[in-house]
């Protein structure tokens, strides 16, 4: 008892059967704190002296590592990933064999001799452009409201695309191609009433120069002509195969499964600008709001004979002739 009043804060004395006599401990520095609870002891590492802290802190940092910067390049014909594909193209159903085999049933035949009088030089397969356009214009009797028009066009005549059934071609723009908006106005106006010069001035709006110029690119269009009537007076009348669409009556879409485009395709010459430029002419208040490239398949053939030779075009997805086709 002597001994423990003499000890210091800290200090205790271990004894008992481990050991033979009692040994004087002392407790180390404390290295949590806490208010009555236990605490959450995690392991100390070495601590860094001053002196290696300053060296470290001197030493030259380690070179960054170099990042390779990688370029994506696709050339002509090569696979892309597919976050580049854009899915434009309708999926075929009809091998090459097959369409060979309709090609040949079109062919004609010697019916004595059993033999083809029209030879197949090529069939191949190719994607052909076709256009869907979405308008919006005003339109109304009493009240003038926003309408929509959507429709399908061959990209390269734009005749319309009748898509129930395959690839159908119906009379379109065909005839419209290559005229400006006002040409077209005073065409439109044509088809409804034999006018004269100042009389289409006064149904389409347009001036004495602007309906003079439009009626010298008709002219030599073969759209319209002249002639005299009863009262000598000079008036114009249209030359039109078709009647000219009218966009109330315009609503057509499709319902393909469409997938990327992969084989021979063909670029639409027919441009978003020079559609404009009819639908203007049509209604001044149409806008196009969207145009999509559309890829259909088709099988174009090259048939000869005595005679020359012939193209047969054969829906990709039908196995029908397709009328009306040409790339041309």
């Amino acid at each position: 008892m002597e001994e423990l009043i003499t000890l210091e804060p800290g200090e205790f004395f271990v004894m008992g059967g481990l050991v033979k006599e009692k040994i004087l401990m002392k407790f180390g520095d404390r290295e949590t704190v806490h208010r009555g609870i236990t605490p959450l002891v995690t392991p100390v590492g070495p601590q860094e002296t001053e002196t290696a802290s300053l060296l470290k802190r001197d030493e030259p940092a380690p070179p960054e590592a170099e990042v390779e910067e990688t370029f994506v390049s696709v050339r002509p014909g090569s696979p892309v990933e597919k976050e580049h594909i854009t899915h434009t193209a309708v999926p075929p159903a009809i091998q090459r064999d097959e369409a060979i085999r309709i090609v040949q049933g079109f062919c004609r035949r010697s019916f004595w001799m059993r033999r083809y009088l029209e030879r197949i030089s090529a069939v191949d397969r190719v994607f052909w452009p076709l256009l869907y356009v979405e308008v919006k214009y005003l339109g109304g009797i009493l009240k003038k409201t926003t309408r929509r028009a959507r429709f399908l066009i061959e990209g390269f005549h734009a005749n319309r695309v009748d898509c129930t059934d395959g690839l159908l071609l119906r009379p379109g723009f065909s005839e419209l191609i290559g005229l400006d908006e006002h040409s077209v106005r005073v065409l439109q106006a044509l088809t409804t009433a034999t006018l004269t010069a100042p009389e289409i001035e006064g149904e389409t709006a347009l001036g004495q120069g602007e309906v003079k110029k439009a009626i010298r690119l008709l002219q030599k269009r073969r759209l319209i002509t002249m002639m005299k009537t009863e009262e000598n007076a000079s008036v114009y009348l249209p030359l039109l195969d078709h009647p000219i669409p009218k966009l109330q009556t315009l609503d057509e879409t499709f319902n393909w499964k469409l997938q990327p485009l992969t084989g021979e395709s063909r670029n639409p010459s027919i441009t978003e600008d020079g559609l404009r430029k009819i639908l203007k002419g049509i209604e001044k208040t149409a806008e196009i709001t969207k145009v999509q490239t559309i890829y259909y398949p088709v099988f174009e053939a090259s048939v000869t004979s005595d005679q020359g030779e012939r193209k047969l075009f054969i829906d990709g997805v039908t196995g029908r002739e397709i009328t009306g086709l040409s790339g041309e």
